[in-house]
């Protein structure tokens, strides 16, 4: 079960997460075989590098499962 996906960090303010998401970006289940998709847009607010991560509440070990984000604005 997913209780929330959001977008952390520094420069979280630089990424989005989109409707074209197939995980339940709000919280709920996943559907056997049990994965989903999280889609995320860059879109900085000023030049330079920027990092954040989306992190995912669960009700797995290890919660909240987190994945790095990068980008660079030019």
């Amino acid at each position: 079960t997913i209780n929330s996906i959001t977008i952390t960090g520094t420069n979280a303010n630089n990424f989005a997460l989109t409707g074209a998401s197939t995980c339940p970006l709000g919280g709920g289940t996943v559907a056997a075989p049990g994965n989903c998709t999280i889609v995320v847009t860059f879109k900085p607010t000023s030049k330079g590098a920027k990092t954040a991560a989306v992190s995912v509440a669960d009700n797995a070990s290890g919660s909240p499962q987190q994945a790095s984000l990068s980008g660079t604005g030019h």
